[in-house]
């Protein structure tokens, strides 16, 4: 009888300890596949803002040849994606699983192509005369009122289009030593901080006031300024 309950413990252990074993092992053939994906995912944002780089390239050449509306088409795509690659971005900074230096290195390169983008942006005002309103955002994750902003400013570029072009910088991200010279140079102390056609606006701007400020830089009001 004492044989028999032994047995019985023995087995129980036994079993105990294969479960253990298996739940570790698909553990770590998930954990292996998440690695896997994130790494791939790591890979094409690399593409992508290598791609927007050599875009930002070609574009500049048709400002300087004079080939405006092509220009102005093809930088207003480009801006999508690099709005795309920014939300790949973000939905990687928390996740355990990256590299932290590869993608910290990742984020500092989109920063520059954003950079790149809004001089040449500046640019083609000189070079064709484009009738557009630039606006370079601050905010940081500290700051309470940075997503509702953020959030006003998504609908409004909505709703102006290629007609407004938002470049937003993350100011808690101190490893890109070119924010630090932006927001000396826009004098950028607090967040939410708004740099519309080099005037600033420091704290949170309703729709209304946004709008307002927007629609009178145009020279040829868009639709949705009104009359």
């Amino acid at each position: 009888m004492r044989d028999i309950r032994k047995r019985r413990y023995v087995l129980a252990g036994v079993l105990t300890l294969m479960v253990f074993v298996l739940g570790l092992l698909v553990g770590l053939v998930i954990e292996g596949k998440r690695v896997e994906m994130i790494t791939g995912a790591s890979q094409e944002l690399k593409v992508d803002i290598g791609s927007l780089q050599l875009q930002y390239a070609f574009i500049g050449q048709l400002a300087q040849v004079g080939n405006c509306g092509a220009f102005t088409k093809t930088f207003d795509k480009n801006l999508d994606s690099l709005e795309s690659t920014r939300i790949k971005l973000a939905g990687y900074q928390n996740d355990a699983s990256v590299n932290r230096r590869e993608f910290d290195l990742l984020r500092r390169t989109y920063i520059l192509s954003q950079v790149e983008y809004l001089l040449l942006s500046m640019k083609s005002k000189e070079l064709c005369g484009t009738d557009v309103v630039n606006m370079v955002y601050f905010f940081s994750r500290d700051c309470t009122s940075c997503d509702d902003q953020s959030f006003v400013l998504s609908f409004l570029k909505q709703k102006f289009n290629e007609r407004l072009f938002i470049f937003g910088f993350d100011a808690s991200f101190e490893q890109e030593p070119l924010l630090e010279l932006l927001e000396t140079t826009y004098n950028v102390t607090s967040f939410p901080t708004t740099i519309i056609s080099d005037d600033r606006y420091v704290g949170f701007m309703s729709k209304d006031n946004l709008t307002q400020t927007i629609c009178g830089l145009y020279k040829s009001r868009p639709e949705y300024c009104g009359s």
